[in-house]
């Protein structure tokens, strides 16, 4: 089944390390997840179930554009990387 990655500062969300969860996209196995911890729909998706625009996802080495990240196909052996986009500051 295709594995879920999310990044640390998600620890109050969901555990630590990587999930798995079954799905043909990544929407569907992102669907999983959100079963598996309600919370963590809110900070992925907004109100129109999108993906926030501070919201990355990768299919592997590939980052997706949000727009159409959540009908990305996944295989069995796919990895789905969930991180915060970060942006601004100063140097």
């Amino acid at each position: 089944m295709p594995r879920v990655i999310f990044t640390s500062h998600l620890g109050g969300l969901v555990p630590e390390g990587e999930a798995v969860f079954a799905g043909e996209t990544v929407g569907e196995v992102l669907a999983g997840a959100f079963a598996a911890w309600p919370g963590l729909r809110h900070y992925i998706l907004d109100d129109q179930e999108r993906v926030r625009k501070h919201v990355v996802i990768f299919l592997g080495e590939v980052r997706l554009a949000n727009e159409g990240a959540l009908a990305a196909p996944v295989s069995d052996t796919s990895e789905i990387y969930v991180l915060q986009a970060l942006s601004g500051g100063a140097c």
